[in-house]
């Protein structure tokens, strides 16, 4: 089933599913659909310019809430990975 009218990559679903997010050659997309009596795509809406990184994988995911997780270009070269971020802060003891 095509989403897109002129091309797009990098689809996935919202978390109502009632909306499938794709990324076109400027912009990132949110197709409205209808699940029933047949599936059809009911509206496009482009939701903001898109300038980030492109992988060729997905490097974007949408939240819970909708909001949007991406990939932002940098000129580090490292990528720092935070683990258990959850975890209580502690303050060094004073020597």
């Amino acid at each position: 089933m095509q989403i897109s009218v002129s091309g797009g990559d990098q689809p996935t679903w919202s978390p109502s599913g009632r909306e499938i997010f794709y990324r076109d050659a400027t912009k990132m997309v949110a197709a409205a659909v209808q699940l029933a009596p047949t599936f059809a795509v009911t509206s496009r809406t482009p939701l903001f310019t898109d300038g980030f990184v492109r992988s060729g994988t997905l490097d974007y995911d949408v939240l819970p809430d909708g909001g949007f997780v991406m990939l932002q270009p940098s000129a580090a070269s490292q990528l720092m990975v935070i683990t258990n971020w959850q975890a209580p802060v502690t303050k060094p003891q004073a020597k």
